[in-house]
């Protein structure tokens, strides 16, 4: 079983327009935090969260304003 989290700004993630999270914001999180490490197959804001150990590896991925 999968689950879906937004990170936002917004009240409702679908509704984000003025209070979106910026690419190069988000990218310079990645950058920053020793956890997180960019895997451009699958994007190039998507992030393997290292500080999970598991089978599945966590992730988290940009999109439209929120992560």
């Amino acid at each position: 079983m999968g689950y879906q989290l937004y990170i936002t700004r917004a009240e409702y993630w679908a509704e984000n327009d003025g209070r979106r999270i910026e690419k190069a914001e988000w990218r310079r999180v990645i950058e920053q935090d020793a956890e997180l490490t960019i895997s451009e197959v699958n994007g190039p804001l998507f992030a393997i969260c290292a500080a999970v150990d598991s089978h599945y590896p966590s992730w988290l991925d940009w999109f439209e304003g929120n992560i």
